[in-house]
């Protein structure tokens, strides 16, 4: 129960106050505050790779996970995603002046708007190629390649 404010039931459970968290295939897990702090800790290693600098100290991940916490309590929500997760974990580390570890904890996607227009067939690269034809393989390949555009960016 890492990171949790426990509350007790009438008959004395523990309850905890932080909502679950929705994972990519369905699942409600609890929260757990390590999760972000291994998270960080092993993310921003490529640091040293990208940027030649250090990633991120043992303590300073525990504080921005803490910090975390406490955004997800004021936000008031029922249920979490990992992606809303990372996405206060990158407001933080913007908020920290730590643009290279943002960079390399930002999500790689597009916005369900831009694959929209992908699969009806005006949005990214819609006339670059005539010889693709309008089909869910066009859209998977055009979908691919703006996310790999974007990677680099």
């Amino acid at each position: 129960m890492s990171g949790r404010m426990v509350q007790q039931t009438l008959t004395g459970v523990a309850a905890s106050t932080m909502p679950k968290v929705r994972t990519t295939d369905g699942h409600l897990l609890d929260w757990d505050r390590e999760s972000v702090v291994k998270q960080l800790l092993k993310e921003t290693k490529l640091s040293e790779i990208f940027y030649k600098a250090s990633g991120i100290s043992d303590e300073e991940a525990k504080d921005i996970a803490k910090e975390v916490e406490r955004r997800i309590r004021w936000m008031n929500v029922k249920y979490l995603s990992g992606p809303l997760v990372r996405e206060i974990v990158n407001v933080i580390l913007l908020e920290r002046h730590h643009l290279e570890w943002r960079n390399i904890c930002t999500r790689v996607g597009t916005p369900v708007f831009d694959a929209h227009l992908i699969d009806i067939g005006t949005g990214f690269e819609a006339k670059e190629n005539a010889n693709l034809q309008e089909n869910a393989e066009t859209s998977h390949k055009k979908k691919a390649d703006k996310i790999s555009k974007e990677q680099y960016l």
